[in-house]
């Protein structure tokens, strides 16, 4: 079920990017800010290192996803 859903969103995020939606990374950092899984983490912030390459904010986001003790968050980014 979670790796439907996160399919879903990443498609869903991509089409919004390719559209040029100007809201999407509000969105997507708003949603960092709520309580997700591991793999809905990773997804968002997949999706901002595509909206923003090489942004040095979504860096350290996905720097500290990898840094996660947890070995199944880890394993998700």
């Amino acid at each position: 079920q979670d790796s439907h859903n996160e399919t879903i969103l990443k498609t869903a995020v991509d089409k919004l990017i390719e559209l040029g939606d100007t809201q999407i990374e509000e969105t997507l950092m708003k949603s960092l800010q709520q309580q997700l899984t591991p793999q809905r983490r990773v997804t968002i912030i997949g999706a901002l290192a595509r909206l923003k390459p090489g942004d040095a904010a979504t860096l350290k986001l996905l720097h500290e996803q990898l840094n996660n003790e947890r070995s199944n968050a880890r394993r998700s980014a």
